[in-house]
């Protein structure tokens, strides 16, 4: 069976290939299994298939085994999700060939993620941080939380949070969620600063009481206890945090 590859040619398809993501997709969960993938997708395997189609369809293979007995299978969707980013990542930022082997974030720090794109961030981002300030920020950056996130999440931060320029997606989940803490921290006293670290290493219950969603949005006097309004105020968060993220660039290529 015949393969075509992302630069157009073709070769043999290698299940070796395939092991390079399906074996660590699945390491570390629980009731998952490489080989239950590898067969779940097989199904949908047709002579000539581009390997853009295979990965999804591992990703479909790995959702539909998601239930309430092997959860897990949600991550390692998430992360056949995550290593298509990572390919497009390498490649945006010229990382081909033997050069794309390794962690993406070693390849791709945060200081080269602002200076490429430095005309898209806002000038919060691209003037009040030096180069070693970032250099420093970059040091706080973990590529295993990566593995936190679940199939559904990386899906609505790919779609619609991570910052594009035309086609082309050039952040990394963590560079996000850095670079928010970043955008948040920019107008603050030196000594909040801080900040910046507690809320990247996810120190939630360090970060000080004024640190809080009624800073955010204005407390609803009447509790909420139907579903609907707890929708509601959902979808309201859902926005609001969107607009902080959007308000991060000057502008987004969003298609």
């Amino acid at each position: 069976m015949k393969v075509q590859k992302r630069n157009g040619t073709t070769q043999e398809l290698d299940i070796a290939h395939i092991r390079k993501q399906t074996i660590p997709a699945c390491e570390g969960l629980t009731n998952v299994s490489y080989e239950e993938l590898e067969l779940g997708a097989k199904i949908m395997f047709t002579d000539g298939i581009t390997t853009k189609k295979i990965q999804e369809a591992l990703i479909r293979s790995a959702e539909s085994k998601i239930a309430l007995d092997a959860p897990d299978w949600m991550y390692v969707a998430a992360r056949l999700r995550l290593y298509d980013l990572y390919h497009r990542i390498k490649h945006y930022y010229g990382h081909t060939g033997a050069d794309k082997d390794g962690d993406v974030y070693d390849k791709v720090d945060l200081y080269t993620v602002i200076n490429k794109n430095s005309d898209i961030y806002t000038d919060r981002i691209t003037s009040l941080y030096t180069k070693d300030s970032i250099d420093e920020l970059n040091k706080e950056i973990k590529s295993e939380r990566d593995k936190l996130l679940t199939t559904a999440a990386v899906q609505t931060l790919v779609s619609r949070y991570l910052g594009v320029r035309g086609s082309d997606t050039f952040e990394l989940p963590q560079h996000m969620f850095m670079l928010i803490a970043m955008f948040v921290a920019s107008d603050e006293e030196s000594e909040e600063k801080e900040e910046v670290n507690i809320i990247n290493n996810n120190e939630i219950d360090s970060v000080p009481e004024k640190i809080s969603t009624k800073e955010l949005y204005e407390e609803e006097e009447e509790k909420i206890d139907e579903p609907v309004a707890i929708e509601k105020q959902e979808a309201k968060i859902e926005d609001d945090f969107f607009d902080l993220v959007d308000s991060m660039y000057k502008e987004r290529d969003d298609e």
